[in-house]
Formats: C-alpha cells, sequence, structure tokens
C-alpha cells in the first residue's frame, strides 16, 4: 500500500507530463468501459496496443481504468443510449462502414454498449486527465515559487504534519526537485520504445498463433468438442475461421 501511495506521489515531484497524465487517464477510462473482451476483441487490443506504445501513464491509466469500469456498470443505459445515437443516427453510415469492414468486424462497433461506452469513457478519461494535470501543474507552480533557504519554506517543512506527509508519499531524504524544469516540460517523449518491441513480439505471437486456427486442427477439436457436448457421434466435414471477419464455417454438420 505504501508503495503504491509513493507512485502516486510521484506525479507530483515526478518527470509525468500533462500530456502522459492526460493520455493514461483517456485510455484507461476507455478500457474500462468496454463491456468485455468478447463483445469488442479488436477494440480492446487496439487500445491496449495504444496504451503501450503512447508514453501514457499506466498508473494513472490502471487506477482510472478500475474507476471507470464501476462507474460503467452504473452508466450502462447511458452507454446504450450513446451507442444507439451513433449507430442509427448521423454517423450511422460511417459505422455501417467500418461494421462491414475487414479486420474492424473483431472490434465490435455493431454493439450498443461497446460504442457508446468508448465515447463515455473518452469523455470521462479527458476530464479526469485535465482535472488531474491541473491540479499538479498547479502543485507545482506553487513550490517553484518556494526556495530551499527560505524562512517560509523551512517553516512549513518543520511542520509535523508536512514531514509525515512528505515521508508517506516521498519517503526520507528526498530533496527538493527542480518543478520549474518540471513546469516546462508539457509532452516529453510521447513514444514508448519498449512498448513497440512489445506490441511487434504480440503480432508476431499472434500470427504464429493464427496459423494454428488451420482447418484440419479447427475440424478436430470442434467436432471432439461438439460431441462431449451433445454425447453422440457427430459428423462434421470442415470447419474454418475467418479472424479478419469474425466468422466461422461449418461445413457438412
Amino acid at each position: 500500500m505504501l508503495f503504491l501511495i509513493r507512485k502516486l506521489g510521484k506525479l507530483l515531484r515526478g518527470n509525468v507530463t500533462p500530456f502522459q497524465i492526460i493520455a493514461g487517464c483517456l485510455l484507461g477510462a476507455m478500457l474500462g468501459f468496454m463491456p468485455g473482451f468478447a463483445t469488442a476483441p479488436g477494440l480492446i487490443a487496439v487500445l491496449l496496443f495504444a496504451l503501450l506504445v503512447i508514453n501514457a501513464n499506466l498508473l494513472l491509466a490502471g487506477f482510472v481504468g478500475i474507476a471507470a469500469k464501476l462507474l460503467s456498470l452504473l452508466l450502462l443505459p447511458v452507454s446504450y443510449y450513446a451507442g444507439r445515437a451513433l449507430l442509427d443516427g448521423p454517423t450511422e453510415g460511417l459505422f455501417r462502414g467500418l461494421i462491414n469492414a475487414p479486420v474492424f468486424a473483431l472490434f465490435g462497433f455493431e454493439n450498443y454498449t461497446a460504442t457508446g461506452g468508448l465515447l463515455i469513457g473518452g469523455i470521462f478519461g479527458l476530464i479526469v486527465g485535465i482535472f488531474i494535470s491541473k491540479n499538479i501543474t498547479a502543485f507545482r507552480t506553487k513550490m517553484a515559487g518556494l526556495n530551499e533557504s527560505s524562512p517560509r519554506y523551512q517553516e512549513m517543512m518543520e511542520k509535523k504534519w508536512m514531514k509525515l506527509g512528505t515521508f508517506i508519499f516521498v519517503g526520507g531524504g528526498s530533496k527538493k526537485p527542480d518543478y520549474a524544469a518540471l513546469l516546462a516540460k508539457k509532452t516529453g517523449n510521447p513514444i514508448r520504445i519498449l512498448g513497440i518491441v512489445l506490441v511487434a513480439l504480440c503480432l508476431v505471437l499472434a500470427g504464429v498463433t493464427y496459423q494454428f486456427f488451420s482447418g484440419q486442427i479447427v475440424t478436430t477439436t470442434l467436432r471432439s468438442g461438439l460431441e462431449k457436448a451433445v454425447g453422440a457421434t457427430v459428423d462434421l466435414e470442415s470447419a474454418e475461421i475467418d479472424l479478419a471477419a469474425g466468422r466461422m464455417t461449418l461445413n457438412g454438420i
């Protein structure tokens, strides 16, 4: 628990930028508002990949994502009607094209809750991100105006509640960071190199895995599963899976 608290304390004293804060909150909230992997696997995968590649703050993304998931349960009707407005409203043509496009069939755009959740989650994450970013900037601005050798700074640091807060959120022996330099840094490096490597490895692994979805393996596995389910012999000539279109075809069943 103390480790997490000090991680949060680093948001105030560390070199996290407004861009990283807002990006983390935005992507975390959109992921939190997704209804489930079975409904929108492609959309969730893209958001996760974006979270890895974009140099967003992962700690904030996790906390905001958990809060967004809990909030999404309360706002489920709102997400549904927002998705309905998008799919059946002025943007109907755009989403019809996406739903029928290759690969995008896995994104779950035809689901009102997934599409609406993406919008509501984005709005929620953006508001939270801007709020946190502005408050951290205000804190740094105030601290930048205090000199370590000034009587006011010394008096403040001698207070017991300040010492306790510093120990809990920062730990012992930490010096005052250069808040002026932190304020000057707005974006930082927008790309996480390690994230690109991880995404590339995941794509390679996905490509190799896809090769195992050959007709013979799928047919054998599916036939065995159906026989266990119905308790009788199942005749199945062949089975094919088209991941891009999100479709399974059974022949001769």
